[in-house]
């Protein structure tokens, strides 16, 4: 039994790679899910630096002092009216304002 497994999979497995070695469109699972991970990540919003800073100083009051850009965030620090260096997460992919370490 085992070993009839084993032969299916192996046949599944060889098949898989030699229909994407001919230049199919098939794609496997971990493709997709990587595909799709990817697309997560992607600035779906158009958010850039200045909207990210623009977001923060909507909702809370202060002076920007900076503004970074990581792969999935802007990272906007601010500088309070009552002297406090705060920073700010702006999420990327849905714009989300979390406000970080003081």
């Amino acid at each position: 039994m085992k070993y009839l497994i084993s032969l299916i999979s192996c046949l599944v497995l060889f098949n898989a790679n030699a229909s994407n070695e001919n230049g199919s469109n098939v794609k496997t699972s971990s493709q997709n899910a990587a595909a799709n991970k990817a697309l997560k990540n992607v600035n779906t919003l158009g958010l850039t630096k200045r909207r990210a800073a623009k977001k923060v100083s909507q909702s809370y009051p202060g002076k920007i002092l900076s503004v970074k850009e990581n792969t999935h965030y802007y990272k906007v620090r601010m500088l309070q009216p009552k002297g406090k260096v705060v920073d700010f997460k702006v999420n990327k992919s849905n714009g989300q304002v979390k406000k970080g370490k003081q």
